[in-house]
């Protein structure tokens, strides 16, 4: 089971969640309920918390969202972050951090940059080599994603990030609900 912390993460970002269920069996756990949702194969634990949690002995994928408030705590390094590269609590949470973190914008330097964006279609380009949690290396390539709903640019970017690092981002096209 892999697992994913969605940190200081808005309402909208959190759905995300519900559209990891339809590539994986999810296991959520938030601040305003518990559920289970998914097909069977693949498992996801995501948490949703408004703080860097404390954790051992357990890699994940730390998303960190657009209502992220100033942390005391450093990001422990069995957590792989996907952050906005605009958020600036972002970019001073991660000076402290000394391994790799996972980019979303528009600079040639972020990992996942969006290609092109309509109401009901996006294309998000993984513009290098991303290591998955199980060590498998992801080539660059783009991703498709069908919109049902109305999404932030962030948030699109999130959830192929979380998508390829937890090893179910093999389809070219993929689906936010």
């Amino acid at each position: 089971m892999e697992t994913v912390i969605l940190c200081g993460c808005s309402a909208s970002e959190r759905r995300i969640a519900g559209s990891f269920a339809r590539y994986a069996a999810v296991r959520y756990f938030g601040e305003n309920g518990i559920w289970r949702r998914g097909e069977p194969g693949r498992e996801l634990a995501v948490y949703s918390a408004p703080q860097l949690p404390r954790m051992e002995n357990l890699s994940a994928v730390l998303v960190l969202g657009s209502e992220l408030r100033a942390q005391t705590d450093r990001i422990q390094p069995n957590l792989l972050p996907v952050f906005d590269s605009r958020s600036t609590i972002a970019a001073r949470l991660l000076s402290q951090y000394s391994g790799a973190a996972i980019g979303c914008g528009t600079s040639p330097r972020d990992t996942f940059s969006l290609a092109s964006f309509s109401e009901q279609k996006a294309v998000v380009s993984l513009q290098r080599n991303l290591l998955t949690l199980t060590g498998e290396t992801v080539e660059p390539r783009d991703i498709t994603l069908r919109l049902r709903r109305g999404c932030s640019v962030f948030e699109i970017m999130a959830f192929c990030a979380v998508m390829l690092l937890c090893g179910d981002g093999s389809e070219q096209e993929m689906e936010i609900l």
